[in-house]
């Protein structure tokens, strides 16, 4: 306890015999007691009574010391001993600590608010996205449905049958390039401005094409078949 006040070995360098002298005369002092809380100056005082009688046990010590610790933060008590600049150096390092702390929740909560923008645009943009696949592939399912009901229906295809014969006719037959490969019993379809020739003697696994919308480019390859 003496070394929680004077910070330094009890009565280092002191004799034995002036020791003793200076307690029984009472003129025992300490260079910090006038800084001690008051009821440690009085238990050092008490431990160096003369009647080993008087002397506080071990167990009054500690309640001494639960008696001081709650009265004072850990700078005060390093002030307590004598540790001014420490303690100061101490108390802005931990200002500087919850400052550093402070800023850190600031930047994460920044970041994490970004974050979940950006995630929010893309999760929009990739909603938007599918939105307008689905969409596309609607359109192009009804209007191939549409087609085929057309189609199917016999009325709906004599009529386009009569208009095609009536356009040729109208028209007249207009001469086309020669295919590449000569060709019997072969096949032959018209899709998308093009037409086709597929198969038959002469060239059973290959096929051609010609775009009838530039019939001069002439016809074309197509990959043969298996």
């Amino acid at each position: 306890m003496y070394h929680l006040v004077e910070m330094s070995m009890p009565f280092e360098g002191v004799s034995k015999n002036v020791l003793r002298d200076a307690i029984e005369n009472g003129r025992l002092k300490y260079d910090k007691m006038d800084e001690t809380d008051p009821i440690l100056k009085e238990t050092i005082k008490l431990c160096l009574n003369t009647d080993r009688t008087k002397r506080p046990k071990a167990g009054q010590l500690a309640e001494v010391l639960n008696k001081i610790a709650p009265k004072m933060s850990s700078l005060q008590f390093l002030k307590q001993l004598g540790l001014d600049d420490e303690a100061e150096e101490l108390k802005e390092k931990l200002e500087m600590a919850e400052k550093n702390k402070e800023e850190a929740v600031r930047e994460a909560e920044a970041r994490a608010e970004a974050k979940a923008e950006a995630d929010k645009r893309k999760l929009l943009q990739e909603k938007q996205k599918a939105e307008e696949e689905a969409n596309n592939r609607i359109r192009e399912l009804e209007e191939k449905l549409e087609r085929i009901s057309r189609l199917s229906s016999p009325k709906e295809k004599q009529q386009e049958t009569k208009k095609a014969i009536e356009d040729y006719l109208k028209e007249g037959w207009t001469k086309i390039p020669d295919m590449d490969t000569k060709r019997m019993y072969l096949g032959v379809a018209v899709r998308d401005g093009k037409l086709f020739a597929v198969g038959g003697i002469g060239g059973s696994k290959s096929g051609e094409y010609l775009d009838l919308k530039n019939v001069d480019a002439g016809w074309a390859k197509l990959p043969d078949m298996r």
